[in-house]
């Protein structure tokens, strides 16, 4: 049993150590692209700025979907269509004028 023990603490330690590179490497290329939009004024941008509250607010209604224990609604689903949908018409909008 001992040596069994021994092999799923590696396996986490490997994972673990794996899940930090993975998001070291992600933080580095998010600080990238952060001073490329602060750059380009693309980080003021009232569109942009709007996207991240939507993208948010997207989120957040899906982690309290996800915790309530109850069958949702059909208004709930037209609330999280409308969501995608302005999300979706943003980030064109966002293309188009901040095309890289």
């Amino acid at each position: 049993m001992p040596v069994r023990f021994l092999g799923t603490v590696r396996m986490g330690i490997i994972i673990t150590v794996g899940l930090a590179v993975l998001m070291l490497l992600f933080v580095r290329g998010a600080r990238r692209k952060a001073a490329e939009r602060a750059a380009s004024g693309m980080a003021k941008s009232p569109l942009y700025q709007a996207a991240i509250v939507l993208s948010l607010g997207l989120v957040a209604l899906t982690i309290y979907l996800a915790g309530a224990h109850v069958h949702v609604g059909v208004a709930w689903g037209v609330v999280i269509l409308v969501n995608v949908i302005a999300l979706l018409l943003l980030r064109r909008a966002l293309k188009r004028r901040y095309p890289y």
